[in-house]
C-alpha cells in the first residue's frame, strides 16, 4: 500500500466520520425541541429559549407534514393543547 493509498482512506474515513457528526446533531437538535418543551413548560427555562427552535417552527408553517410530525412529537412531551 502506498502513502497515497493511506491518505486517501484517512481522508474517505474522515469524510464519513464527519457526515455520521453532522447527521447526529441534525438528529439530536429536533429531538432536543420535546425535552425543551417540557422544561419550558414547567417553569425550568423561560419562554424565550424558543427562540432556538425558529427553524422548526418555519418548517412546520411551511410544510404540513413536518408540521403534523412536529405537533405530534410535542404533544408527547407536553400533551395536547387545552381546547
Amino acid at each position: 500500500m502506498t502513502t497515497d493509498e493511506t491518505e486517501d482512506g484517512k481522508r474517505n474515513s474522515l469524510g464519513t466520520i464527519l457526515i455520521v457528526v453532522i447527521v447526529f446533531l441534525a438528529v439530536a437538535y429536533v429531538l432536543s425541541c420535546g425535552p425543551v418543551l417540557w422544561l419550558r413548560e414547567h417553569g425550568y427555562l423561560p419562554s424565550q429559549a424558543r427562540i432556538v427552535y425558529w427553524p422548526l417552527d418555519e418548517l412546520a408553517i411551511r410544510s404540513e407534514l413536518a408540521g403534523t410530525a412536529l405537533e405530534w412529537y410535542a404533544e408527547l412531551w407536553v400533551g395536547p393543547p387545552p381546547p
